[in-house]
């Protein structure tokens, strides 16, 4: 029997599968793979486990990119699923919900999607089903409610036990609504609302960004987000991109600029990557057939700045993430880049005192859950006549590190990293110096002179 599920939605799941499977599908490339199709987005949280550094007490959190949904809620894959089946249904969706697609988008790169028994379309990467967990998203007061019923929950199990002269401390059925107090008490008293704590309950993972699980590199070159690209590209070992050349010959004038990365001599290929000897006697790592090389003015780590000197020197991308089309990345030295506008506008985040007021000086983003705390309640409509809005266009979707707010005027207006964004209607002075808050008052105050009891606002520049 063939389910009737609408055309624009038959037309995505035809493409999803064309893509996930197509035998001519290219991880990597100058191009690049879309890492998120439309209405999907990314986020940046701490958990499990990473390096314990020296004189620390225990291992501290991992930084880790994952996938979320348009609301930015994480999603998970499930250990209990087979390729490109799901077996989550009936009472496991009350707590790890389908990711389902919004009806007219279209997947692409590793995503397709599924149909569901029930004729719901659910969101797929690289073959695995993705889902929500419910009980990180509820609202504190759901929370709440569901902690106190897990509490009448092991009350009535103990008081059934004693009725029936079992041990309570060894009775399973206490046993198990004690685990389950503990898991929503912890769920309501957590730090940072959404921040994977579905990640390894019942067997469901956080999708982390790691192409280098798919795609194999050669020892000495990493897969690594570069903010300035932006996304996942191919780095040398300390993090300087690595280009390739297009060029049918290479001129002596090029290595003015540019230098051939180096393999060893008794290297073998791996997956794209081969081995190049030139003429000067130096073997050369190549991908895809064309010789790779570093480019001489990216010193720092996270820079770029090769990509627009010449343009047989692309960057090979993993995956690419989005950009509205009016955005771009401007050069700057001490943040490595800024956004700004086509037309060099630089755009501006309204940040709190506990966002990271010092790490904004060292080019972090800030953090996300406090930029959506915040959203556009930072800059009312007085402030808007010096700070204007960053609007989107009607039919603007969320995408990667974009979201986008919806104003009182029914407008749109974009955020990145969960940042509201803004433009300063004024002139800016000494821009690239230490200062990077606006030249008007840096921290507000009350208007009748009272102590501000909330950590304040002030301005900054938003680097990629």
């Amino acid at each position: 029997m063939i389910k009737n599920i609408g055309a624009t939605a038959c037309v995505a799941l035809l493409a999803g599968t064309i893509n996930s499977h197509a035998a001519n599908f290219i991880e990597a490339g100058s191009e690049g793979i879309a890492a998120t199709p439309e209405t999907l987005t990314l986020r940046m949280i701490r958990i499990g486990y990473g390096i314990n550094p020296p004189g620390s007490n225990g291992n501290q959190p991992r930084d880790r990119v994952v996938f979320a949904d348009s609301k930015r809620q994480i999603l998970y894959t499930s250990d209990k699923d087979s390729y490109g089946t799901s077996t989550c249904y009936n009472t496991c969706t009350e707590t790890w919900k389908p990711a389902i697609v919004t009806d007219g988008v279209i997947p692409e790169g590793h995503w397709s999607i599924l149909m569901r028994d029930d004729d719901t379309l659910q969101w797929v990467f690289r073959g695995q089903p993705l889902y929500t967990y419910v009980p990180e998203n509820r609202s504190k007061e759901e929370k709440k409610k569901a902690r106190e019923a897990a509490e009448k929950v092991v009350k009535e199990a103990k008081e059934k036990a004693e009725l029936s002269g079992n041990d309570v401390s060894n009775d399973d059925a206490v046993k198990k609504a004690e685990e389950k107090l503990r898991t929503e008490r912890a769920l309501a008293t957590a730090r940072g609302a959404g921040q994977g704590q579905g990640h390894e309950v019942d067997g469901r993972q956080v999708v982390e960004l790691l192409p280098e699980q798919w795609i194999k590199v050669p020892n000495g070159i990493i897969i690594q987000e570069v903010r300035t690209a932006p996304g996942q590209i191919f780095t040398n070992d300390i993090g300087l991109p690595l280009y390739t050349f297009s060029g049918e010959s290479e001129e002596p004038s090029i290595l003015n600029n540019w230098t051939p990365f180096e393999s060893s001599q008794l290297a073998l290929p791996v997956g794209e990557f081969s081995v190049i000897a030139r003429p000067d006697g130096i073997y050369q790592w190549a991908f895809q057939g064309h010789s790779l090389y570093t480019y001489k003015g990216d010193n720092d780590y996270g820079d770029s700045s090769g990509k627009d000197v010449d343009p047989r020197f692309k960057l090979v991308y993993a995956l690419r993430y989005f950009m509205p089309e009016n955005i771009q990345i401007a050069k700057n030295q001490i943040y490595g880049g800024l956004l700004t506008l086509k037309g060099g506008t630089i755009l501006y985040v309204r940040e709190s005192s506990s966002g990271g007021s010092d790490g904004a000086l060292r080019g972090d983003r800030g953090k996300d859950t406090i930029g959506q705390r915040i959203g556009i309640n930072g800059c009312n409509t007085d402030c808007e006549k010096t700070w204007r809005p960053l609007i989107a266009s009607a039919n603007a979707k969320p995408n990667g590190y974009w979201t986008l707010y919806n104003r009182d005027d029914g407008d749109k207006q974009w955020a990145y990293f969960g940042y509201a964004l803004y433009s300063y209607a004024g002139e800016i002075k000494n821009l690239g110096s230490t200062e990077i808050y606006d030249p008007v008052l840096h921290y507000e105050q009350p208007i009748d002179g009272s102590t501000n009891g909330k950590f304040p606002l002030h301005w900054r520049v938003a680097p990629p």
